[in-house]
């Protein structure tokens, strides 16, 4: 039995309409996702810090508070970050890694600026090379299909089957 045309094409314009929201859920589902770890100033608010002009004070006002201060010498300030980008399940992958180094005086007054990256870091004085390890947790690593099949089989204890 042939179905009326309205009610055909109602059903091809749903089934449309759904294929079309599936689409796009998975279209979104597979965009990167960026996150900023560490502090990554503007590169305006960078160029407005003035070597004999500016001191610590204006320099946090500007840019922020530095990452990192050199151990043996507080006049020595890094902003050290990186951006990553993760697409769906997969592991992030690094896209921008960027060091600062301002150098100030004994007055506090900002004596010199350098940016750069993890790559030429040696141009800063020293190389800086990030530490890649992960620190590991208490247990053991679980499958997908231990989570998934953990907990068959098991069963709630009832309080007549274990007193305290």
């Amino acid at each position: 039995m042939k179905l009326p045309l309205k009610l055909s094409t109602l059903r091809m314009g749903m089934m449309a309409s759904c294929c079309c929201a599936a689409l796009g859920l998975a279209t979104t589902g597979c965009s990167p996702m960026s996150a900023v770890r560490g502090n990554t100033p503007d590169t305006t608010n960078i160029a407005k810090v003035k070597k004999g002009e500016h001191n610590q004070n204006d320099v946090i006002a500007l840019i922020g508070p530095p990452t990192s201060r050199a151990p043996f010498n507080t006049n020595i300030w890094y902003y050290i970050g990186e951006k990553t980008e993760k697409t769906a399940f997969f592991d992030p992958d690094v896209v921008d890694k960027q060091i600062i180094k301002i150098t100030f005086d004994e007055k506090g007054v900002v004596n010199d600026l350098q940016l750069a990256n993890f790559e030429n870091s040696a141009q800063l004085g020293q190389e800086i090379d990030p530490n890649e390890r992960k620190t590991t947790s208490s247990g053991h690593d679980i499958s997908v299909m231990e989570q998934l099949l953990g907990n068959f089989g098991r069963q709630a204890r009832s309080s007549t089957q274990n007193p305290r």
